[in-house]
């Protein structure tokens, strides 16, 4: 005879998503480690005034797969981490496709690039993001990041025309005296 099989008391919870496997990237994925560079790119893309040098950052990342950290988590997201002197490293890149965002990816490639990063000894992580990116500025900050540089921007002409402007008006100021010798201030 068969035993009997309870039910359940309440609905099973929904089936979870695997999550992404983060491994480093082979020359055999050059072509998808391409595209999520030019997703990234196409996404945040550079202030109008710089030169667009997509195509030397193509070229560079064969020379990245092989010397540098380049990590994926399966299709979905990019690391490319490289060393810069003896103590820093530098998360070049971190891109995750928008329908993968908010499940932890850009978590786990950041701590696997630290981790390979800290291996090859390096102390101090730094990264570069605009301004304009305000999202991932503040989860950079959530994560520890802390202003070290800052990179300002102005026209040439507008800065040629605010430093020529002269100061409208005359200008005056007070000066306050306390004393109790008023004969010798006046």
């Amino acid at each position: 005879t068969l035993s009997s099989v309870r039910e359940p008391v309440r609905a099973l919870p929904p089936a979870r998503q695997p999550r992404p496997v983060i491994r480093p990237a082979t020359i055999d994925d050059l072509p998808l480690v391409r595209e999520l560079w030019r997703a990234f790119s196409t996404e945040i893309p550079d202030e109008p005034w710089r030169d667009d040098d997509l195509e030397e950052d193509l070229v560079w990342l064969e020379q990245a797969v092989r010397e540098e950290v380049v990590l994926l988590a399966d299709d979905v997201g990019l690391a490319v981490a490289l060393k810069k002197g003896a103590r820093l490293g530098f998360l070049d890149v971190l891109y995750v496709r928008p329908e993968a965002r908010g499940s932890g990816v850009a978590r786990e490639l950041t701590r696997e690039a630290a981790a390979r990063l800290q291996e090859r000894g390096a102390d101090v992580i730094e990264l570069d993001v605009l301004a304009s990116n305000a999202h991932a500025r503040a989860v950079y900050e959530r994560w520890g990041f802390q202003p070290a540089e800052l990179t300002l921007a102005v026209p040439i002409d507008a800065l040629g025309q605010r430093l020529a402007a002269q100061p409208a008006g005359p200008t005056f100021g007070f000066v306050h005296v306390q004393t109790h010798d008023v004969g010798v201030v006046e």
